[in-house]
């Protein structure tokens, strides 16, 4: 299948526009997949700061006295109302399950998030303040008001003993605020990971391990960047190689117009035997075949044209062929007749001018005959030394007579002896 130069051109400006889309889309995705990259990246510092927020909020109470005496612990027993420590903690866990689903997060990577949301999971539903509770020798008194068979997991319990102690700081209870409080702070401390067991699933350890996580995943997340980038400037790099090679392919599809181009330049010189060389099966090769062949045509209608002219031509002579005999004629005629009356009156000393002159114009008329008959070879000149005055007076002598009858006077104005190199008989 053999495809047009429109087609030609159009397929690589097609081509050139969809390797510029290509290109573009893929700098918008590396675009976009850094973007994520960096939002992932400020997600896991963001929640790295909530936990390091939370975990010195909760540090705060993690030594507050347990004699409940002064101002200083009704501060701290106000300040302990507000602490939504398991709400925060399951905050974070949401945030590790939304950084876990994200797009841009590494794979590689999934494991460690479900190890930290484990660990995050085993803070909210861990018993062991319930196993404290259970086991302080003075817990019937100080927990008489809660229903300890209702409740199971730390999230539950915590929030209950806090309300149960503040009612006992308001109450003035302060044997029962001596038996809480330490079970509070004991508490706290574990979810910080203070002691020795509890150090690796506190939010001391979650935080620590979000901080290798974070870490690792900026290493990924460079290597992912690294990797874009290096498809990008590759596929820009093919891009451009390949736009370049396709201005070539069409400055090559074009050469043929130039080559077009100086071939009709030739023939509107008038060099008709100039061929247009395009061995091309577009456009360009039928415009230069159809240039060819009215070169052709222009050739032949030009051979017919000078025919006609020339046969125009032969007309035009063939007139003045007539013209140039009947006009000897009728002087040769005259002076035939001139002889007779010399003849007739005795007078021969007039004949023998009369006689020469009638020879020289028979001669003549040969000669014009025998230059008409040679039109086609187009007979050239001869010229030779002769004097114009002569040649002048010679003809104007032969033809005095029908002059005469036709009341015309010719009146000679030459000098004497007027030299020139010419043919005297086409002068004539």
């Amino acid at each position: 299948m053999r495809w047009s130069l429109n087609t030609k051109v159009s397929l690589a400006f097609l081509a050139a526009i969809l390797l510029f889309v290509a290109s573009t889309s893929m700098q918008v995705s590396s675009i976009q997949a850094v973007r994520a990259e960096v939002d992932l990246q400020r997600t896991a510092s963001e929640m790295y700061e909530k936990a390091g927020q939370l975990e010195r909020s909760v540090a705060m109470f993690t030594t507050f006295p347990v004699q409940g005496q002064g101002r200083a612990f009704s501060w701290t027993l106000s300040k302990l109302r507000d602490l939504r420590v398991y709400g925060a903690i399951r905050r974070l866990v949401d945030d590790v399950e939304a950084m876990a689903s994200d797009e841009a997060f590494p794979p590689s990577l999934v494991p460690v998030s479900v190890e930290l949301k484990t660990m995050l999971l085993g803070l909210i539903e861990s018993n062991t303040m319930l196993n404290r509770i259970n086991g302080s020798t003075r817990g019937s008194e100080a927990w008489r008001s809660l229903d300890f068979s209702t409740l199971q997991f730390d999230y539950q319990v915590y929030p209950r003993v806090v309300d149960q102690l503040l009612r006992a700081h308001d109450a003035k209870s302060r044997e029962h605020v001596r038996i809480i409080a330490p079970i509070v702070r004991v508490h706290l401390r574990s979810l910080i990971g203070g002691g020795q067991g509890e150090a690796k699933r506190g939010l001391n350890g979650f935080k620590r391990r979000l901080g290798e996580l974070r870490d690792e995943m900026e290493v990924v997340l460079n290597e992912r960047s690294q990797a874009t980038l290096q498809t990008t400037y590759l596929m820009n790099g093919v891009a451009l190689f390949l736009a370049l090679l396709l201005f070539f392919a069409v400055l090559v599809g074009l050469r043929p117009v130039r080559t077009l181009t100086a071939g009709v330049r030739q023939m509107a010189r008038g060099n008709l035997d100039a061929e247009i060389p395009v061995k091309s099966h577009d456009e360009i090769g039928q415009l230069a075949r159809e240039f060819n062949e009215m070169a052709r045509a222009l050739k032949k209608q030009q051979r017919a044209l000078v025919r006609a002219e020339r046969l125009a031509v032969v007309g035009k002579m063939a007139a003045n062929v007539a013209h140039e005999i009947r006009n000897p004629l009728n002087a040769i005629a005259l002076n035939l007749e001139l002889i007779e009356d010399a003849l007739e009156s005795g007078t021969s000393d007039e004949m023998q001018p009369l006689l020469s002159a009638v020879g020289k114009e028979v001669q003549r008329l040969t000669d014009v005959t025998e230059a008409y008959l040679r039109f086609s070879g187009l007979p050239q000149p001869r010229p030779e030394p002769i004097d114009l005055s002569s040649v002048i007076r010679d003809l104007v002598a032969f033809q005095s007579e029908e002059a005469r009858r036709l009341g015309i006077a010719i009146q000679i104005e030459a000098p004497a002896s007027l030299p020139a190199q010419a043919d005297p008989d086409q002068l004539r």
